[in-house]
């Protein structure tokens, strides 16, 4: 009885390993950015501390390349597409609006996201701009 309990783990760790080796790392990847939704921490243009811009920001990935966004923020839509420009190392995104998104930092927790927005969205001048390179530090 002891062996085939021994026999029945083993076949299921060996079964559960060479299905997550079976994964590419775009499907690997998409799976980790998918689910639910990644909510701001911090977020930095230029280096500035600019996070009270995006406080109430959410932005959610999911598994047929869709994301949605929550918060105030022109620097995503509310709705969009996205690709990997290589799915082989998948570590930029291009949304359907053509910007690229890198991916910094990516596990189940934490992601850190930069782009470059070039446009002014915040009247006020300078000061109040989100142009810049932005830094968005998200959580689980």
């Amino acid at each position: 009885m002891k062996l085939i309990v021994a026999f029945t783990l083993v076949f299921a760790f060996v079964a559960g390993c060479s299905e997550d080796a079976s994964l590419t790392e775009e499907q690997r990847v998409t799976a980790l950015l998918s689910g639910e939704s990644w909510e701001v921490n911090r977020v930095e243009v230029d280096g500035q501390d600019k996070s009270d811009l995006f406080a109430d920001f959410s932005l959610q990935f999911k598994e047929d390349k869709t994301y949605t966004s929550t918060g105030i923020t022109r620097v995503w839509a509310r709705s969009g597409t996205w690709q990997f420009t290589d799915p082989i190392n998948p570590t930029v995104l291009l949304r359907d609006d053509g910007v690229e998104v890198t991916l910094e930092t990516l596990s189940e927790q934490q992601l850190v996201l930069v782009l470059n927005w070039s446009t002014t969205t915040i009247s006020g001048g300078r000061g109040s701009s989100v142009r810049g390179n932005h830094r968005f530090v998200l959580q689980r």
